[in-house]
């Protein structure tokens, strides 16, 4: 199953922003990233067009057969070019088991 995850900026800017994604996977009910976990994030990075507010990234989540309690995927946003970072400066999505 694939998810869409979004950023946002309060404003359009007049360069293309580039951020870094960063799986986040330590913490009380995180899900972890990677092939045999909880999903894959396919790109470390997005580039957001010049003169654009929102860019969505594609989010797979994989099914298991156990009967896991919900876990939170959490993506922090790492080195930003061209722009400031918000708060909150991650995005964050509950899967539940089994899908």
């Amino acid at each position: 199953v694939t998810t869409q995850l979004g950023l946002v900026l309060s404003a359009p800017s007049g360069k293309p922003i580039t951020v870094v994604l960063v799986p986040v996977s330590n913490g009380s009910n995180r899900a972890d990233e990677g092939a045999g976990n909880d999903y894959i994030l396919p790109s470390k990075s997005i580039v957001i067009d010049p003169e654009t507010a929102m860019k969505q990234f594609a989010v797979q989540v994989l099914g298991d057969l156990d009967s896991d309690t919900p876990e939170d995927i959490v993506i922090d946003f790492g080195t930003i070019t061209n722009a400031t970072a918000g708060t909150p400066a991650s995005c964050t999505h509950t899967i539940t088991n089994p899908l």
